[in-house]
């Protein structure tokens, strides 16, 4: 593997941004981001493309020519947001990064330029940041991977949900240009990648008031655009290629999942030290408190002993949260129904507050499909397939208390909605060759 300052020291081609390529950023980009330290709001460059283009081209190209970025270019103004309600200590903040809108399109431009040609060399199994990929996508393929190897009648699962502490924040720019150059990446542009996450200046501001500048050259901030596309190449080679072993990951939340047999050897504990030794490879921290292990044993056909990262003992649970989903440990999904229902009848108090106020029907219908609907149907393709007839019932009830109160007669069904969001999902995955499920469909004659 090549170090990162030898690549300093070799001449090379370097990318050239065109014009066209430029005044499409300026145009694309979104008026109500915050304006960054610059001062510069993003207005100004959606409303004048062609003007500011003339001028930023040569400099975009200048800054990739010589490998650098301008120190105002990559400085970063942190926001603190409270997480909690009453934040007493520093881990109860979420630092929100403000960059310079100039910064964000020369990013979107370069990540579009490599992206196409990395594409791919991308695990399969990274589902964020991905066109036509979502949470759901992440979830139907470990519901189904497990559901599926159930059916044998000595086959149990078990699955590790990996929790990094501040795992943006660790990503070391050396062995992210290693990977870059594993990649191929053009060593311009690797050498600009470097510069953008090193020496980086950075102030936090509170209620007008700002701290005094330091420079930083560990993490990816997550207020510039391409650190979604870095993070992605960083954990890129964080992959299992053992039979019934997968790494399915969105983006920082990763799922170990092991389809294993009671008359076969298991390597479980194999792939679970592999993972920690690349985590400590690549300078990446498990919070071991927050990993969970869920077993799939529906039959108790093995004795699943808790298994071990660093010196703690990780803690088996019957259900966990993933990704907005409650998963428990014998697939009935009676856990994620019931906190389901709660949030409905929350939200279904205040539909009943609008029509007490004499809102529209339009109005309500709004509201319900923003606020009741979003809820019933995300990941529903993963789920609500497998729910008994008293768990469909309980939300088939809050669904028609809600069309009642907006006052509508013809509504559909939960069982047509999810067959709709199934039909969606089988097209997704019938026009990505790369997805995971895509074997798992064959075309009748």
């Amino acid at each position: 593997m090549c170090d990162v300052l030898d690549i300093f020291d070799v001449s090379c081609d370097w990318v050239e941004i065109d014009l066209l390529q430029a005044q499409s950023a300026f145009r694309s980009i979104r008026t109500k981001k915050s304006t960054g330290p610059d001062g510069l709001p993003a207005c100004l460059y959606k409303h004048c493309p062609s003007e500011l283009t003339e001028a930023w081209h040569p400099i975009f190209n200048m800054s990739l020519k010589n490998h650098t970025v301008p120190e105002l270019w990559k400085k970063l103004k942190i926001i603190p947001v409270p997480k909690v309600s009453c934040p007493t200590e520093n881990k109860h903040f979420r630092p929100i990064s403000l960059t310079s809108s100039v910064m964000k399109c020369l990013e979107k431009i370069i990540v579009n330029m490599i992206k196409p040609m990395i594409s791919s060399s991308l695990d399969p199994l990274q589902f964020a940041y991905k066109a036509g990929r979502s949470t759901e996508d992440a979830i139907i393929s470990v519901t189904h991977l497990i559901s599926k190897h159930l059916e044998d009648p000595k086959a149990y699962a078990r699955v590790l949900f990996a929790d990094f502490s501040a795992a943006f924040d660790t990503v070391c720019p050396k062995l992210l240009v290693n990977k870059l150059i594993d990649l191929n990446v053009n060593p311009s542009v690797v050498k600009w990648f470097h510069s953008l996450l090193t020496n980086r200046p950075q102030q936090v501001s509170v209620i007008g008031t700002f701290s005094e500048v330091k420079h930083c050259s560990t993490g990816v901030p997550q207020g510039f655009v391409s650190s979604p596309f870095i993070f992605t190449v960083y954990t890129n080679e964080c992959r299992n290629d053992q039979p019934n072993n997968f790494v399915i990951k969105f983006s920082d939340d990763t799922v170990i999942l092991c389809l294993l047999r009671v008359d076969s050897p298991s390597a479980y504990h194999k792939v679970i030290d592999e993972f920690q030794v690349w985590c400590e490879k690549n300078q990446l921290a498990l919070n071991v408190t927050k990993t969970k292990e869920l077993v799939f044993d529906p039959r108790g056909v093995c004795v699943n002993k808790p298994i071990v990262i660093g010196e703690c003992e990780i803690e088996q649970v019957v259900s966990y949260k993933y990704l907005g989903v409650i998963l428990d440990d014998q697939l009935k999904w009676s856990e994620h129904v019931d906190s389901l229902c709660g949030k409905l009848a929350q939200r279904l108090h205040f539909l009943c507050c609008l029509r007490l106020f004499g809102v529209s029907t339009e109005i309500m219908l709004i509201y319900y499909n923003a606020i009741l609907g979003s809820l019933i149907s995300y990941g529903m393709s993963s789920w609500f397939g497998a729910l008994t007839v008293q768990s469909k019932s309980r939300i088939e009830k809050i669904l028609k208390t809600a069309m009642k109160v907006i006052g509508i007669n013809n509504y559909p069904s939960l069982q047509s909605t999810f067959e709709e969001s199934v039909i969606k999902k089988t097209n997704h995955i019938l026009n990505d060759p790369s997805h995971i499920l895509y074997p798992e469909y064959e075309l009748l004659p």
